[in-house]
């Protein structure tokens, strides 16, 4: 192949409410708005040096049914990494304070893995990696468990 592609770039997402998105993406992911259009369209980030705008955020046409009305085909899910699993309860902990729908946790070993959903319905995946297999890991499809217990356990 003559090229390599060196990342994702980022994930745009139709929201019925941007304002309300604007808000679980910055007070619960800990995303920061970098920009903004005349249409109504945020730009988000985690780092600017390292990558312009993770998210956009852009209003749903009107009367759109929402992302986990059964629709079969579409993405499925967008997922961010943190920096460890005491980032990963710290989140849990902030999207319950949310209110935020939890799908589920699990335990894959060298990555830990958290699944919610934003106000809209579209789910993501919150992860961290753990050990220095990690990076490495060839069986991290492989869900060993839940982190239930552990996630709502007292720091």
């Amino acid at each position: 192949m003559d090229f390599k592609v060196r990342r994702a770039g980022h994930v745009v997402i139709r929201v019925a409410d941007v304002d309300r998105a604007a808000r679980f993406f910055t007070e619960v992911v800990g995303l920061t708005v970098i920009g903004s259009t005349a249409r109504k369209m945020i730009f988000l980030t985690a780092d600017f040096e390292a990558n312009h705008h993770m998210v956009l955020v852009r209003p749903a046409k009107p009367g759109a049914p929402p992302a986990d009305a059964g629709a079969p085909i579409g993405m499925a899910q967008a997922s961010f990494e943190v920096g460890s699993f005491a980032e990963l309860k710290a989140l849990h902990g902030r999207l319950r304070e949310f209110g935020a729908r939890i799908d589920r946790s699990e335990d894959r070993g060298g990555v830990k893995a958290l699944f919610a959903y934003d106000p809209d319905g579209n789910l993501f995946q919150f992860y961290c990696r753990e050990g220095n297999d990690a990076p490495r890991l060839t069986d991290h499809f492989t869900v060993r468990g839940d982190l239930d217990a552990a996630l709502a356990a007292p720091a």
